[in-house]
């Protein structure tokens, strides 16, 4: 049996923070002398073995257990393009502004790349001329102040300039952008290829304070991971194509 290449990276990326630690609480110590008083330089082998093992329990621990936490925004925003870079198949959005995505201008042209490569984008935002995007500034910020209407105006200025690089045969199949309007988001979900990023938003909380979770297509979690999949669906069935010349 051949072990995948990956397979190898990630139990290695795991093995040296693990080996690099034990090693920096055995060997000052001594503690080997303690533990393993008997067998010389066989103690170094055992404490190999022993890290790759915990390195080889850690990675299958993170296939079986299918959420995490992410910790904070920026976390949440290189898991993203991490995500976007690797995706093979799909990047699905479903979200208020959809602003994640484009904080890095130097991402068009990838975009582009990707898309040309096959990789499916379906966008969905709110509509920006919508009550919906009222009623969520007066939640947010206490006022109707056009931020979020601002936000996702240029988010789509963004994608429209992405589209305008790209041949109308394929813009149109793997680039696809749509506005909601049917009743208020009431959370974020982002499936790229097998793994989604899911924010349930909280009531009067601004969208980047809400709890984040990554959720792995794992037997443990195939059952929340596809309903979250069949809302998206239902969300694009029901939303608005985008009007290009008016943006």
């Amino acid at each position: 049996m051949v072990i995948p290449i990956d397979v190898v990276k990630k139990i290695l990326k795991r093995f040296i923070p693990i080996f690099g630690g034990l090693w920096l609480l055995v060997e000052p110590f001594s503690l080997y002398e303690i533990v393993l008083p008997n067998i010389g330089y066989w103690r170094y082998l055992v404490l190999f073995l022993v890290c790759i093992g915990i390195a080889i329990i850690s990675l299958f621990s993170d296939l079986f257990i299918g959420i995490k936490v992410i910790k904070s925004r920026k976390d949440a925003d290189k898991l993203i393009f991490d995500l976007v870079d690797k995706a093979e198949k799909r990047v699905h959005v479903a979200t208020i502004a959809g602003r994640s995505m484009v904080k890095r201008h130097d991402y068009k042209a990838k975009y582009q790349n990707f898309i040309n490569s096959g990789v499916e984008y379906r966008l969905l935002v709110l509509n920006p001329d919508s009550n919906l995007v009222t009623d969520r500034e007066i939640l947010e910020d206490g006022a109707c102040d056009d931020r979020i209407k601002k936000r996702i105006k240029g988010v789509l200025k963004y994608w429209k300039d992405v589209r305008s690089q790209l041949h109308p045969d394929i813009k149109n199949d793997k680039l696809n952008i749509k506005l909601h309007t049917k009743g208020p988001l009431a959370n974020s979900i982002w499936i790229i290829d097998e793994k989604i990023i899911f924010v349930p938003y909280l009531y009067g909380a601004l969208g980047e304070n809400c709890p984040m979770l990554l959720i792995k297509k794992t037997s443990s979690c195939k059952d929340l991971f596809e309903k979250l999949e069949n809302n998206f669906k239902k969300l694009w069935a029901d939303a608005e194509d985008v009007d290009w010349d008016s943006i």
